[in-house]
């Protein structure tokens, strides 16, 4: 009986160190994906803001012909 309660209570201990090293894991690298898609995500914001600035430069004026 003494060693039946020792095996649940190894396996208990077995299943919190699994299930916290999976928690570590997914929130590790679920973290990491999340700011390379942020980071994704901030480039294309500024490119739209160069590109929406550049536009409004040009908006109305003459391009000069050695720029053509």
């Amino acid at each position: 009986m003494i060693l039946m309660h020792g095996t649940v209570a190894f396996v208990g201990l077995l299943n919190l160190i699994v299930v916290g090293v999976a928690i570590v894991y997914i929130v590790y690298f679920g973290g990491k994906h999340y700011l390379s898609v942020l980071e994704k995500w901030q480039k294309n914001e500024e490119a739209e803001a160069d590109a929406d600035d550049f536009g409004n430069a040009t908006d109305g004026q003459e391009i000069p012909e050695s720029n053509r």
